[in-house]
């Protein structure tokens, strides 16, 4: 295994930021790139719905599709799989249980924030509601702005913000966090050795 490889293992991936920030083109960009598994909130959603979109509105559901994301990941990881998580993680809760997904592994943890102007995701919204059957996603891009959380729980290498999404090559964008993924790995290998060291030796 070469030490790239090495560095990307060590670390659990999460893709995340608001609706039309252009995170799930990137999660799908970088998981095939480092040959990783894409686990998607969406189609996470959908299966759990099974055709009843009523029960999305239903207290406590967007909850499940978190708990059943991570429970996705956790298979995969246990497979001996890479995973990289594609949801947009407004909640504090949410980030917390995917990096303590990965510290139970022993894997670092590095979210990824894809941001773009509010502009430029209006543009985007407008074209989904014209291939919608049911328009409205400026509304949804609203209220979860409304209800997103600030980042505060994350260590500075954990979180990594880029912004303008799509506006960038998605070639430039899966070069950046590649760089962070690598850095944030390494780092983790190098803690769990020192750990490991003076766990056997004595500090």
């Amino acid at each position: 295994m070469s030490a790239g490889r090495t560095a990307f293992a060590a670390v659990l991936v999460a893709v995340g930021g608001l609706v039309a920030s252009g995170k799930s083109t990137l999660a799908r960009a970088l998981a095939a790139r480092i040959g990783a598994e894409w686990i998607d909130a969406d189609r996470v959603r959908e299966s759990l719905l099974g055709g009843r979109w009523a029960r999305s509105f239903d207290p406590g559901f967007e909850d499940e599709v978190y708990v059943e994301l991570l429970r996705r990941a956790e298979s995969s990881i246990d497979s001996g799989h890479l995973v990289v998580l594609d949801a947009c993680f407004p909640l504090t809760r949410y980030r917390v249980a995917a990096r303590a997904l990965a510290q139970r592994h022993a894997q670092a943890f590095l979210f990824v924030e894809c941001r773009v102007s509010f502009e430029t995701a209006r543009e985007r919204l407008a074209a989904r509601d014209a291939l919608a059957h049911h328009p409205g996603w400026e509304q949804i891009y609203r209220d979860l702005a409304a209800h997103w959380q600030p980042i505060c729980e994350l260590a500075p290498d954990e979180h990594l913000v880029l912004h303008d999404g799509l506006c960038a090559p998605p070639i430039i964008q899966t070069n950046q966090v590649e760089t962070a993924i690598a850095a944030n790995g390494i780092r983790y290998l190098v803690h769990l050795h020192a750990r490991n060291h003076l766990g056997k030796h004595g500090g």
